[in-house]
């Protein structure tokens, strides 16, 4: 399968001219760039170039066009201040996630010394300070969309400041730091620093794209807050092939074989960057599922009542004994998921700072850091209420992280949101080596709230009854020699030993219009 990603890019220029004996602005101007061929040659082409390096300047007339190799009259071209070779620094990042936009603003600045007597019409960004380095081109304006000129004097300071935008459409969490800037912590921000052509494509010390790979998350398995030890699946070495003339690089791993990647189906694809998480897309971001048809789940014994499908989370399943549709007396248990990873149905979050925190605040919380699931263990965050969804397998103990002063956390249970048990205080001698047991109604509560009794307050870790999670459960075992199949939907990408799968993720870039 390929994912497709549309990037689309625009250039705005803000221009002030300043008095430098009184400190005012004079006069203003605005530009909006046409994107030319060159920037998809420097972004997609040219090994090193990175577009927005410097800032253009010049005086001549025209209408700008996408074939544009100079500007009109070219005057001269200014690295953007205190920006650096590799690029990233100097420059001042935005990032939108929820309506996919990001920005990077550079400037320069011509002091009153500097293109005295020189009419400024045309400005541009560019990957070098040569004239035929020019990637977009706009003539300038004042903000009622009219051609202007800057006369600039020996007593003007004029400051240009360039933005570049770029917008994607939504089939991911883009997982990029705000700030944008390369640190030895933070390589997540190279890929759109790649993209606003701040940052070249490849140099030795952060080789970006090159070395990029996916990495996919199953149904177990994450790594993530509070380094909660789940395991990634496999991952592989992509190759990346850039293709200018048509604006779009495409990065493509190896096939997965039979024998790969077979965990219980691929929750989410990771574009990575030295190991440091770039793009992450959920698989049903761009996966429509997999049907599973006939799929044989077991044959019956006479006792056994628990069988399990190939694949976790099943939806609209219908199962069969030797062919007839089993109308009543089987569960199809569905441990509910989200886009991050397992956790328990989120249903509240509360206040945690203080024991006169027990209200209910906010019904409409993002559910982040509430809990996470592992096959043996439920993780709940303090302050938060989880809908038990799987009271039936229940919790066979739980501790806290820390009990000692400073940092303890309550839990209380319920069954119907507002009648709650105190389960553990928060101060007794519970550890992970002398955990509280739960029994069969502490264990088996649908909702459970984790009260942080300190601004320091710990998670509740629970251990399960069983780690037997059978998707299909009979209230009556079906009879020796019963034939038991099923049909459901994957949410997610259904690989298996009986298939192979080949992945590629391809960014189509053009120029933004509204």
């Amino acid at each position: 399968m390929d994912i497709k990603q549309k990037v689309s890019i625009h250039n705005r220029f803000d221009i002030e001219v300043i008095d430098s004996r009184t400190g005012e602005v004079k006069q203003k101007a605005y530009a909006e760039n046409i994107v030319l061929n060159r920037l998809w040659t420097a972004l997609l082409a040219d090994n090193g170039n990175r577009y927005f390096g410097y800032i253009f300047y010049g005086s001549g007339t025209g209408t700008p066009s996408a074939s544009d190799s100079t500007l009109f009259n070219h005057v001269a071209s200014v690295a953007v201040k205190d920006s650096e070779v590799n690029g990233m620094s100097g420059y001042e990042y935005t990032c939108d996630l929820k309506n996919g936009i990001a920005s990077a603003r550079g400037m320069i600045q011509l002091d009153e010394n500097t293109a005295v007597g020189v009419t400024i019409t045309e400005v541009g960004i560019g990957y070098g300070s040569s004239a035929d380095n020019l990637c977009t081109h706009a003539m300038l304006q004042d903000m009622n969309g009219n051609q202007i000129s800057i006369q600039k004097t020996d007593t003007d300071i004029v400051n240009i400041y360039a933005t570049v935008y770029a917008h994607w459409t939504q089939i991911g969490n883009l997982y990029l730091d705000a700030s944008f800037y390369y640190s030895s912590t933070n390589k997540s921000a190279l890929f759109k620093g790649w993209v606003l052509g701040t940052t070249k494509t490849q140099y030795s010390n952060i080789p970006f794209p090159k070395g990029a790979y996916f990495t996919k998350e199953g149904s177990y398995k994450y790594k993530g807050y509070n380094n909660v030890d789940h395991n990634y699946l496999d991952y592989k070495t992509a190759t990346i092939t850039f293709d200018a003339p048509n604006k779009k690089a495409v990065f493509a791993v190896p096939r997965y074989t039979v024998s790969e990647a077979n965990a219980g189906g691929i929750g989410a694809v990771w574009v990575n960057t030295e190991g440091y998480r770039s793009i992450r897309l959920s698989a049903s971001d761009f996966y429509a599922g997999d049907n599973i048809v006939g799929e044989a789940v077991g044959t019956g014994d006479g006792s056994t009542k628990n069988f399990a499908l190939k694949f976790d989370f099943p939806e609209n399943a219908k199962i069969y004994v030797n062919g007839t549709q089993v109308m009543s007396g089987v569960t199809i248990r569905k441990i509910p998921a989200n886009t991050l990873n397992l956790k328990q149905a989120y249903v509240r979050r509360i206040l945690s700072s203080s024991t006169a925190s027990k209200d209910i605040i906010d019904d409409s919380a993002e559910p982040n850091n509430t809990g996470y699931l592992n096959r043996d263990k439920y993780v709940m965050e303090a302050g938060a209420i989880i809908h038990n969804m799987i009271s039936d397998i229940g919790f066979a103990s739980m501790y806290p992280g820390n009990n000692s002063s400073g940092y303890r956390t309550a839990l209380y249970g319920s069954n119907d949101l507002e009648s709650w048990t105190e389960i553990y205080n928060g101060s007794d001698n519970v550890t992970e080596a002398n955990p509280r047991a739960l029994d069969a109604t502490s264990g088996h509560y649908k909702y459970y709230k984790a009260l942080g009794l300190d601004n320091q307050a710990q998670p509740i870790y629970f251990t399960w009854n069983t780690d037997d999670f059978k998707a299909v459960v009979f209230a009556s075992a079906p009879a020796n020699g019963d034939v038991i199949t099923a049909d459901y939907h994957t949410p997610y990408i259904a690989k298996d030993a009986d298939h192979v799968l080949d992945i590629s993720y391809t960014v189509q870039f053009g120029e933004h219009t509204e």
